[in-house]
């Protein structure tokens, strides 16, 4: 579930819209997070592993933008800083023994994302959904 600044929803149209259906999720999940002791923390990834540090029984998610082979807009705040970061990151996880997994592309219309080598030392599971 996305939304834009405007906290109006701007799931891609076509693939999601909003429902009943939607709603009804929405407000079931709502009553979940209520129900559980779930905290939530507004930082930059980058200072978020320094106030909560992962332990080897944390499972870490990734998604970073697909910044080398999409053009979606949000692309334009992802520079190659933050990816060399990004792969320092799992390296700094790896150590630690902990579980992370990361989506993004390998290959797009041909082209191979120039930041596969540095995965190579991790299991990669490559999926062929358009």
């Amino acid at each position: 579930m996305r939304f834009n600044k405007s906290f109006k929803f701007n799931q891609t149209f076509g693939k999601r819209t909003i429902n009943d259906n939607t709603i009804q999720k929405l407000k079931d999940y709502c009553s979940i997070l209520k129900e559980k002791d779930i905290q939530f923390n507004c930082s930059n990834y980058k200072e978020l592993f320094q106030k909560f540090p992962p332990t080897p029984s944390d499972f870490v998610y990734l998604d970073p933008p697909y910044a080398y082979l999409s053009e979606a807009g949000y692309n334009a705040y992802w520079s190659k800083s933050d990816e060399n970061f990004l792969y320092e990151l799992l390296d700094k996880l790896n150590d630690l023994g902990v579980r992370f997994a990361l989506s993004g592309m390998s290959v797009n219309k041909g082209i191979k994302n120039p930041n596969m080598d540095k995965l190579e030392k991790y299991k990669v599971i490559n999926l062929d959904y358009d």
